[in-house]
């Protein structure tokens, strides 16, 4: 991992900041301060990883991996500083899987449509659910807004399913996540 100068990393600090203030609710509502903190302490000081841990979907630190899945791409530099672990502690290589996925919303004109693409992850993102936020935020950045019903492979009818062309959107990587997020 490349080590980033002060002056980049106090830009990436100045940028995950405002994509955070701008992209949640309230810091204190969605209590993702603390989290927050933990993350510009780590960037700031150039530790890579640093550690937080979330505990179950409903934690507070959960939210702050949901806010940061929809506002950065699972290669920006942010990721630098957030290592996945898992129950024993140790960083989980999970099994890569690739599933097609489907997002039903509106397009940039207001209309019904529908986002469709293939994910690379792993299956404890599956089991936890991390695939349809990854999908959402992906058609989100593809300009979809709106309510939101996304479906894996595994849900989605497969007469709808083979209405698509599946040769011809790329695999996007999502970043594996699982139980536990470490950021310090």
């Amino acid at each position: 991992m490349k080590s980033l100068t002060i002056t980049e990393r106090l830009g990436l600090a100045r940028e995950v900041f405002e994509a955070c203030r701008l992209g949640a609710e309230s810091f204190r509502e969605d209590n993702i301060g603390a989290s927050l903190s933990y993350l510009m302490g780590a960037i700031l000081d150039n530790l890579q990883p640093g550690f937080m841990f979330f505990h179950d979907r409903e934690s507070d630190d959960e939210v702050f991996l949901k806010l940061l899945l929809e506002l950065f791409e699972p290669h920006h530099r942010v990721w630098q500083f957030v290592e996945i672990l898992g129950d024993d502690g140790e960083s989980l290589p999970h099994p890569e899987i690739t599933l097609k996925m489907l997002v039903a919303g509106h397009d940039a004109n207001g209309k019904p449509d529908i986002w469709f693409g293939r994910l690379k992850t792993t299956e404890g993102d599956v089991k936890n659910g991390f695939h349809y936020d990854q999908a959402i935020a992906l058609a989100k950045a593809d300009g979809y807004e709106g309510s939101f019903v996304p479906m894996d492979e595994d849900d989605a009818p497969q007469s709808l399913l083979d209405l698509f062309d599946w040769s011809s959107p790329t695999i996007t990587h999502i970043r594996p996540l699982t139980k536990v997020l470490v950021l310090f």
